[in-house]
């Protein structure tokens, strides 16, 4: 610093370092908060995609539950039960992650308002005056020289590396003798544009991430059978079961609402079905899990009379029973109590029926299946049918997340490529003071003040 003597530095010139508001300000909106909370959304993103998501009805829904259950527990081995208190299997109900989004949210509303406001500020559309240099936001004083280059050079310079440059000259009011020069070097406007997407992309995200945890919902197991239509539990959607190949794995569903029947394949997903049923026609799907062949029982005495058929001792006889046979099962059993004879059914060497006297557990047939068959009096009749197995999926918020993802991932590019600096020069007469704020500020003031690092970056 000069030994010079020097008249006091206005308060308006200085920024105040340690006041606990502006601290408080930069410390919350700063970069590396704003990417903590967006790596761990993420990752719990991510995390919800990659491992399978329990059953929204939870175990009011047993058989999906313990399926679940059990590939939740094969995938994450001997971190299930780490992730299950992290609710990394029911990530759209885990409460830390809505705060966490909810934090983010504000910080980045914070920070967009900030960019528009710089934005405004960098327009002369919005100023009845010019510029003023005097004028600090959050820029730091770097450096601060008796001997710094003349503010017309260090503008030739920054104008040379494309700097957007404001130069002016007033009269301080608390200065009256000596003259107050300022210069201004940004990337204004361009950059504080960029950065608005950046920021407006990451919210849009947020909200259709919003959008599907509060509107979207999962149904892990709907059965659908050819002879009768099936309603998913939630979003009441019809489905009827059109077709079905066991040689191609093929299935063919017609969905309520939309216009085109859907063509699945077990394994495959049909994305973006178009239903008129749901409030986001759009982001509805269906994923086609099995194929289980199956079998309509019926059955008559000797006068003819319709039989009563009991499937296990929760449920009312019927006359009539559909028989599903999943790959994984040895056969289902039903009883025909009035008859005092069980039936097993299943699908060893293409359908097979064997049929048990109760309660002496003697075998009375052991045969293949064929569509009338006549033991101790009583007729049996096999009508064969296939069901599939689906899994729907309806995520309104999608499209939001696809288009902010875009527009996020564009703003970040420009802002990597055009990073928002600015850098404001001030001389008092007897010295110069730099203050500077953004990623490479720091170099940039060097850059300025060093000949031979100005030459060298020269265009």
């Amino acid at each position: 610093m000069s030994s010079k003597p020097t008249t006091a530095q206005p308060v308006t010139d200085a920024l105040e370092q340690r006041d606990p508001w502006r601290t408080a300000w930069l410390v919350t909106t700063h970069d590396v908060l704003v990417i903590a909370l967006a790596v761990i959304i993420a990752a719990a993103l991510i995390a919800g995609y990659v491992l399978p998501q329990m059953p929204t009805g939870g175990t009011s829904e047993p058989l999906a539950y313990s399926q679940w259950q059990t590939q939740a527990r094969t995938m994450a081995g001997p971190f299930f039960d780490i992730a299950s208190v992290l609710s990394l299997f029911s990530v759209a109900q885990a409460f830390w992650l809505r705060i966490i989004i909810a934090a983010l949210i504000v910080i980045l509303g914070l920070r967009l308002v900030d960019r528009v406001s710089r934005l405004a500020s960098s327009l002369p559309l919005f100023h009845s005056a010019p510029l003023r240099g005097d004028i600090l936001r959050d820029e730091e004083r770097m450096r601060v020289m008796d001997n710094a280059p003349a503010l017309t050079d260090i503008a030739m310079r920054a104008r040379q590396w494309r700097y957007h440059v404001a130069l002016s000259q007033t009269t301080s009011p608390s200065e009256s003798t000596n003259t107050l020069s300022w210069l201004v070097i940004d990337h204004a406007p361009l950059s504080e544009v960029f950065s608005i997407g950046l920021h407006l992309g990451m919210l849009i995200i947020l909200a259709g991430v919003v959008l599907n945890s509060s509107q979207g919902w999962d149904v892990t197991r709907q059965q659908v059978d050819t002879d009768s239509p099936a309603t998913l539990q939630r979003g009441n959607i019809g489905l009827q079961l059109t077709s079905v190949d066991d040689v191609t794995q093929n299935a063919v569903l017609t969905v309520q609402g939309a216009p085109l029947p859907a063509s699945l394949t077990v394994g495959a997903r049909a994305a973006l079905v178009w239903t008129s049923q749901l409030q986001a026609p759009c982001c509805f799907s269906l994923r086609l899990n099995e194929l289980i062949p199956g079998y309509h029982v019926s059955a008559i005495d000797h006068d003819g009379k319709p039989m009563t058929i009991t499937v296990s001792s929760y449920a009312e006889p019927v006359r009539d029973v559909l028989l599903t046979i999943r790959r994984d099962e040895p056969g289902r059993l039903v009883a025909l109590e009035s008859a005092r004879m069980a039936v097993l059914v299943s699908e060893d060497h293409g359908g097979r029926v064997q049929v048990y006297g109760v309660p002496q557990g003697n075998v009375m047939t052991d045969t293949a299946i064929s569509a009338s068959m006549v033991i101790s009096n009583t007729t049996l009749k096999f009508r064969p049918t296939m069901s599939v197995v689906v899994a729907a999926q309806y995520r309104p918020g999608d499209m939001l997340i696809w288009f902010g993802g875009v527009l996020a991932a564009l703003g970040l590019l420009a802002v990597t490529l055009w990073p928002m600096q600015r850098l404001v020069v001030r001389h008092h007469g007897y010295w110069t003071e730099f203050y500077a704020y953004g990623r490479g500020a720091r170099k940039l003031v060097r850059a300025l003040l060093n000949q031979e690092a100005a030459q060298s970056n020269d265009h």
